[in-house]
């Protein structure tokens, strides 16, 4: 071209062509260099995106960076924790009942001892009270829950291995209470707008997603006969959420500074309040007369207790689901369904209720709170009473109802939020110049905890019934049973999420915190402007 066609090209052209066909000895390094400053300059671009995010979402992360936790934590606990003490330590059903039934008690009363004394603090600012319990609570709480799988006695007649029992778990309740009443106050305390609050329950279900997908990896190694490779999983678990703990607080403490600045205040003797305040178990002149006080005022909520009584169903429901997958799995799921279905099934019944939350915001968000729970809980109902009809032969049918009840218990994502409206119609209610949030928060679970401890008990009693004792490492004892162990878990299956989400909706029905009288609290609560 260059040779027989000069007049048809300028000299800028006639030097690109020369330079293809001959390119200079540093041309390759000059394009490296190129293709190295883009890929520089992509990377920085991807760096002012992600600092620009960060910087826009601070909160959210920081609140987020707890759900991460907690996720990877109670996955672990519940999926394995009843599990250890029953296949590996063979703990005998007689002192698995009696320290839960201590547990139970323990797990009532600690969380309004916590609260009030969370709120009971000298310190001028919530998140001065808040922030230390999350930061330093919480990887302690990491540290303490491996103790979990270390026997101390895989004699389950013998006394130590109910100590270890006792001890572990009153350990591990007591951290979890103590760093989550702080993390679910933290939530009414942080914002008053409803769509600010999902937001960060939104964040916060998306990390602990990602956590409890992690720890469900666990579900894989679980060996009763060889658990180091469960406890290398589950201590790299623990470590992450301990950071991530550590982090949560960092984060928060320098996302609102400027809110943790704002002082409330001076407390004031509760021993004679103002006749148009509410009483307040945080303030100095806190005494018994004081809190009982409080416990009249907030009874007089009647959403409070409609609220209670729907969490302490959900409680026994998601307790008894957790806790007990993998004898769902042994006695009902690998007997009835052919492995491929099976296989499929337990996928989707460990991995698809991590994206509840996330999948359910956009009802929430679309058709308001109360509409979603109303709708989870009358198709909870559906999936049940079609699963009781079709019978266990119909394991196409009942399969997906399994994990259609495993993703509609996800709603329970959505409590926290629901508390936080109940917490705000008290502070409405009685005029409260103070955060009591934690002492709310530890009132009802006074209430509701206790179901942590029936589900386990409830399902150990049914293990029982069908002949599977603690030494039992076969079927062998499930054909001595009154019952078929296979149909007696699928009725179990079906009549719990039936009768529970039946007195669910009877009690929703019930709940009048929502449309305008829920905005006219709000609005009220921005007029008064009250500190965090």
């Amino acid at each position: 071209i260059i040779t027989n066609c000069p007049e048809h090209t300028t000299k800028e052209e006639q030097s690109k062509i020369e330079t293809t066909i001959n390119p200079p000895p540093n041309y390759k390094k000059k394009k490296k260099t190129e293709k190295t400053k883009k890929k520089k300059k992509k990377m920085q671009q991807l760096e002012v995106k992600a600092r620009r995010f960060y910087a826009q979402n601070r909160r959210e992360i920081g609140y987020g960076l707890g759900g991460l936790a907690t996720g990877a934590l109670t996955t672990l606990q519940s999926l394995f924790g009843v599990a250890y003490f029953i296949d590996v330590v063979h703990l005998s059903p007689r002192y698995f009942v009696i320290v839960h039934t201590a547990y139970g008690i323990w797990n009532a009363v600690n969380d309004p001892v916590f609260g009030f004394m969370l709120d009971n603090s000298d310190k001028p600012g919530v998140l001065t009270r808040r922030l230390p319990v999350l930061k330093y609570g919480g990887p302690l709480w990491c540290l303490t829950f491996m103790l979990t799988f270390y026997g101390w006695s895989f004699d389950g007649e013998a006394l130590l291995a109910a100590a270890h029992f006792f001890f572990t778990l009153f350990l591990y309740d007591g951290f979890l209470t103590y760093v989550l009443i702080v993390k679910c106050a933290l939530l009414a305390d942080l914002c008053v707008e409803s769509k600010e609050r999902t937001r960060l329950n939104k964040f916060s279900a998306w990390l602990s997603m990602c956590g409890s997908g992690v720890a469900a990896l666990a579900y894989y190694l679980w060996d009763p006969s060889n658990l180091e490779p469960f406890r290398r999983m589950a201590w790299c678990v623990c470590a992450m959420a301990a950071l991530a703990w550590w982090l949560s607080a960092s984060v928060l403490s320098t996302s609102i500074t400027h809110v943790n600045s704002r002082t409330e205040p001076p407390r004031k003797p509760i021993a004679s309040p103002p006749d148009h305040a509410g009483s307040d178990p945080s303030g100095n002149g806190s005494s018994l007369s004081a809190i009982l006080k409080f416990v009249r005022e907030i009874s007089a909520v009647r959403n409070f207790w409609l609220y209670t009584f729907m969490n302490f169903i959900m409680n026994f429901e998601v307790g008894l689901s957790a806790s007990f997958f993998i004898y769902f799995d042994k006695l009902l799921l690998q007997q009835a369904m052919p492995p491929w279905w099976r296989s499929v099934v337990v996928m989707f019944s460990l991995y698809l209720p991590f994206l509840g939350v996330q999948l359910l915001t956009p009802i929430c968000d679309k058709y308001s709170l109360y509409s979603m729970i109303h709708m989870c809980t009358l198709l909870k109902i559906g999936v049940a009473a079609c699963m009781l009809m079709g019978g266990k032969t119909a394991y196409i049918l009942w399969g997906m109802g399994l994990v259609v009840q495993k993703f509609l218990l996800q709603s329970w994502g959505f409590y926290d939020l629901i508390m936080a409206d109940v917490i705000d119609e008290d502070k409405a209610k009685y005029k409260r110049t103070v955060s009591v949030s934690t002492s709310i928060h530890g009132l009802q679970a006074f209430i509701v905890k206790p179901a942590q401890s029936l589900a386990p008990i409830f399902g150990l009693l049914v293990l029982q019934h069908i002949g599977l004792t603690s030494d039992s490492d076969s079927d062998s004892d499930s054909d001595n049973a009154t019952f078929e162990p296979s149909t007696v878990i699928f009725n179990l299956l079906c009549l719990v999420p039936l009768l529970g989400g039946f007195a669910q909706f009877l009690l929703w029905r019930k709940f009048d915190l929502r449309g305008a009288k829920l905005m006219g609290i709000k609005d009220e609560l921005k007029k008064t402007k009250n500190p965090v």
